[in-house]
């Protein structure tokens, strides 16, 4: 298998990990037990996250970034500046 496999399968891991943190207060688990459970979770999800980008390299950390963010700006337009102007009479 590829490292872009195992890349991927780390984000996605990352991501439920981190995803996990906010099932924690749901569980049954004593209140001592689910601070570690949140915490490990959490460490969890950026051991996992920083081994993805350990994977897919700089050159590809900076591809992912850059779509991330160019997502990220399209959704700053104002919307009453991007929309078009209305017809007369409306």
């Amino acid at each position: 298998m590829s490292k872009r496999f195992w890349a991927i399968t780390a984000i996605v891991v990352s991501t439920v990990l981190w995803l996990g943190v906010f099932a924690v207060p749901m569980t049954t688990l004593a209140s001592d037990t689910k601070w570690y459970a949140a915490a490990s979770l959490y460490g969890g999800s950026y051991v996992f996250f920083f081994a993805a980008i350990g994977l897919v390299g700089r050159d590809g950390y900076e591809a992912m970034k850059s779509q991330f963010m160019a997502r990220l700006r399209r959704g700053d337009r104002d919307p009453v500046e991007a929309s078009p102007p209305l017809p007369p009479g409306s």
